[in-house]
């Protein structure tokens, strides 16, 4: 059972206000645009999840979009599956073009349109999430609960290449992969660590203390307020060019 929904965030929501609002010859106009483009393939990565985790039969509940406090930070998971027996964190990679992880340096190489990106290796990321849960875990006085770390790359144009296949193949999976690798997971826990209903109360102390990230975004992304150009947005064309026309309000680039 799914206990909450996947939406678009504070910081995405803000980010696609900023994107609009900001001059294109403003110097960090890039920079917002690469961001934003990084939050809309991360939410749409993250979409694609909900799907096969509702044709698994096995009795479990899910969370997503979850940022919780640990000591004096804060650590995310896209989506974490629990049951009775074991948990499930799922990260979701909506990478495109021809990706190349390398276990040796803990890199992913992205290779789109002739130009690379470097980003860390999801599965250091993910092992990185599974630690901090355990803690957090032990804060709450749960039992220890196997907990499986799991990358899911979500886009299915993606070129996934790896010089270490041993290393990578259980650890990192294409979408369709996804049903057939919960029952394998399934199959190998026995043992009931907690009830169903112990794991339904975990779920709603996670949704308890999720806190989105929401920064200030005019600070994060160095634009100063009166640098941001006015106006109402055109919900259908995205330009801010709506002037009230006898008596109601239309857009004068799209009608």
């Amino acid at each position: 059972m799914q206990l909450n929904d996947i939406k678009i965030l504070p910081y995405q929501m803000k980010l696609e206000q900023l994107f609009v609002r900001t001059p294109r010859n403003h110097k960090q106009y890039k920079l917002i645009e690469n961001q934003l483009l990084r939050e809309r393939a991360g939410f749409f990565g993250e979409s694609q999840i909900i799907y096969p985790l509702k044709k698994w039969k096995s009795p479990h509940y899910s969370v997503h979009q979850i940022r919780l406090p640990l000591h004096t930070n804060f650590f995310q998971i896209d989506t974490f599956v629990l049951t009775p027996r074991y948990g499930i964190i799922i990260e979701a990679k909506n990478y495109a073009g021809e990706v190349t992880f390398s276990n040796d340096f803990n890199q992913v190489i992205q290779r789109k349109e002739e130009a690379e990106q470097v980003y860390t290796d999801p599965v250091i990321q993910v092992q990185e999430q599974k630690y901090q849960l355990e803690l957090w875990l032990q804060q709450h006085n749960y039992p220890d609960i196997p907990i499986v770390p799991l990358v899911v790359m979500t886009n299915p144009r993606s070129l996934l290449k790896t010089s270490d296949r041993d290393y990578y193949k259980k650890r990192i999976i294409s979408l369709p992969r996804l049903s057939s690798r919960l029952r394998e997971i399934d199959e190998h826990f026995k043992r009931e660590v907690i009830s169903m209903g112990e794991a339904l109360t975990l779920g709603k102390l996670m949704l308890k203390e999720n806190k989105p990230y929401n920064p200030d975004i005019l600070n994060r992304m160095k634009v100063e307020r009166d640098e941001l150009i006015s106006g109402i947005v055109c919900y259908e064309c995205g330009s801010l060019s709506v002037r009230r026309i006898n008596r109601s309000w239309e857009c004068v680039q799209c009608g």
